[in-house]
């Protein structure tokens, strides 16, 4: 049975328009990897040399990214 697809609301229709559901997804996958907490997938398929220059990196732009957020919180930008 096929079923009719629910309608957006403006905040659905907003997010879909914007990536933001895409957005989260990868912020949170990026926060997982920095703290090298890959799913068994990701495990498999990763070599044995990637995931602690891959973990640095990530913590490096996350450190990057907190530094802007506290920036803009602390000038009133945010």
């Amino acid at each position: 049975m096929h079923y009719a697809p629910i309608p957006l609301t403006f905040l659905g229709w907003a997010e879909e328009i914007l990536g933001l559901g895409l957005y989260w997804h990868q912020a949170r996958m990026f926060v997982l990897l920095s703290l090298r907490k890959l799913s068994e997938d990701k495990k498999r398929v990763t070599p044995e040399s990637e995931p602690p220059w891959k973990q640095r990196n990530t913590q490096i732009y996350v450190s990057i990214y907190l530094g802007f957020v506290a920036i803009s919180i602390r000038f009133g930008w945010l």
